[in-house]
């Protein structure tokens, strides 16, 4: 039994395609939840092109980690393609760190002795050592232990 327009109308229904054709598709039936599914969807491709991919950074494909960031020491930390940074240490990737340890890491290696980790803290994830960090966004913290760092010691993209 065909929906009557009124029907179709009333509970925010729209037929596509709208205007007549002479194809002969069928008319389906669109809901304003199928708008508001693609806007959330949309919203959070959005937060993911921005956020951390740690399995491409376990791997060596440091994509989401380009670019400068910054912590409120006004410590700057510009990451490049090829992992090298400015401030003379090369990222590596880890694999697996984010199943051996609480908190995904990336190597930083100076080239000699020495080195660091490099926390990667992707957005809603938190420090389960403690967090006073904002993690409505990706964060990474330069560290050689675990533990509960102060707010200031995060790194945000700019």
């Amino acid at each position: 039994m065909p929906l009557g327009d009124g029907f179709i109308e009333h509970y925010g229904m729209k037929k596509y395609p709208s205007a007549p054709t002479t194809s002969p598709a069928k008319v389906y039936l669109k809901t304003d939840y199928d708008d508001i599914a693609l806007a959330l969807l949309e919203n959070q491709k959005d937060i993911s092109d921005n956020d951390l991919n740690i399995e491409a950074i376990n791997n060596g494909d440091f994509t989401s980690l380009i670019g400068t960031w910054k912590n409120c020491k006004n410590d700057v930390l510009i990451i490049n393609t090829d992992g090298t940074t400015n401030m003379a240490f090369v990222v590596h990737g880890v694999p697996e760190s984010d199943k051996t340890s609480k908190v995904p890491f990336a190597s930083l290696s100076a080239g000699g002795p020495g080195g660091a980790a490099l926390g990667l803290y992707k957005i809603g994830f938190k420090n389960p050592d403690g967090d006073s960090s904002d993690s409505t966004k990706p964060r990474l913290i330069i560290t050689q232990q675990g533990g509960n760092y102060s707010s200031d010691s995060y790194y945000y993209r700019q």
